[in-house]
């Protein structure tokens, strides 16, 4: 036989019961039924010191994820709306040179921008009073000129490290 069988054989072997067994078996018998708890007792059960802690924890927990989610949502629909203004030239600006020209003569527009939900607390700028501001046209084309920077280091760098690998690569 293997060794599992005589483990379970031993594990499933007749044992006598303790002596008091009978007597306990009895008592549980006589014993009044014990009375079903109401819900307010099993609400009230919650609220003793060692589960209190937890039920706390869990309900802060609980309003932490569902105000987490309304901000989260309320930030989707902001960044939405702000990335069309975004992605769009100004009107007058020039987005190869980066040079203001001047206006065109308005046309009238048939189209009424769409409505925001109240919910959301920030007003937009709309992009032509942005076009105006002579702060943020600056601010335009310094960063224009700073990613133009940025983008010849970078190619500095690359050329740089591909010299310096094709000379470890030759030792």
């Amino acid at each position: 036989m293997s060794r599992l069988d005589d483990e379970l054989r031993l594990a499933f072997r007749r044992q006598e019961p303790p002596p008091d067994f009978v007597d306990r078996v009895l008592a549980g018998v006589a014993a009044p039924p014990v009375a079903k708890a109401t819900w307010w007792q099993t609400f009230l059960s919650l609220l003793h010191p060692p589960r209190a802690r937890w039920v706390a924890i869990g309900f802060a927990t609980a309003l932490v994820v569902v105000i987490g989610s309304l901000q989260y949502q309320n930030v989707q629909q902001s960044d939405g709306s702000d990335q069309t203004a975004a992605t769009t030239p100004a009107p007058g600006v020039d987005p190869r040179e980066g040079t203001v020209k001047p206006p065109a003569p308005a046309a009238p527009e048939t189209v009424s921008p769409p409505k925001r939900p109240s919910r959301l607390r920030r007003s937009p700028v709309p992009s032509s009073r942005l076009a105006r501001n002579p702060k943020v046209e600056l601010e335009r084309r310094e960063g224009e000129a700073a990613k133009e920077q940025l983008i010849l280091a970078l190619h500095i760098a690359s050329t740089t490290l591909n010299e310096a690998q094709k000379i470890i690569r030759e030792d």
